[in-house]
């Protein structure tokens, strides 16, 4: 559904989301997971990126750039 220009699905969009995600109470954001290990070392991402690697780690990109800085946010 489209909402004054924001995406949501399975849900109406919050105004300060580019996109929501509703998936009820057994399922959320599914996040295709890299075939590397580690968070990206090439091309340029950007700032709230957030990327899951081939082990399950999540990772955010915390500076714009090429390849961005990135955290760990999961082991």
């Amino acid at each position: 559904m489209k909402v004054h220009g924001r995406e949501g699905v399975n849900t109406v969009p919050s105004a300060d989301a580019a996109l929501d995600i509703g998936g009820g109470t057994t399922h959320g954001l599914r996040i295709r997971p890299t075939a590397a290990a580690g968070h990206p070392t090439t091309g340029t991402w950007y700032t709230g990126t957030l990327i899951v690697d081939s082990a399950g780690a999540l990772f955010l990109c915390t500076q714009t750039g090429a390849p961005g800085q990135w955290k760990q946010v999961t082991p």
